[in-house]
């Protein structure tokens, strides 16, 4: 069964939302946090950031198991099917990159946040997890 994410990347210009089909969890060396760092090659070097370029580069990085399993979509609604919500922005103060990692909710409920810090603090939490 597939782990399915939306990825939100912010900033003062507006929001681009990338789909994940797969690996959408936050934990181990195949989930979300570990395999940001996948966007690096193909994005600005930091401090310099850009949300549509760095959606671009997320897009170009994780593409790597052929067709649908990563895709621009229009919002984290556009699917009800999603285990987590990812969003991504920058720190202007210090440049970092900072990551907040929602579970959906359903109805009436509010979505419960996990983990809201710097894209450092989320690997130190997320990355030397095993999924299980």
């Amino acid at each position: 069964m597939s782990t399915r994410c939306t990825v939100s990347v912010k900033d003062e210009q507006g929001v681009h939302c990338i789909y994940r089909h797969h690996d959408g969890y936050p934990e181990g060396q195949f989930g979300v946090v570990a395999t940001i760092k996948k966007a690096y090659p193909y994005a600005w070097k930091l401090p310099r950031f850009e949300a549509d370029d760095f959606a671009a580069a997320l897009v170009c990085g994780w593409k790597d198991q052929g067709g649908g399993d990563v895709r621009l979509t229009k919002s984290h609604t556009t699917h009800g099917d999603t285990e987590f919500q990812y969003y991504i922005s920058q720190d202007k103060k210090t440049g970092e990159l900072r990551l907040k990692i929602l579970l959906p909710a359903g109805g009436c409920e509010k979505a419960q946040v996990l983990f809201y810090g710097t894209l450092a603090e989320a690997e130190a939490k997320y990355t030397n997890k095993k999924r299980g």
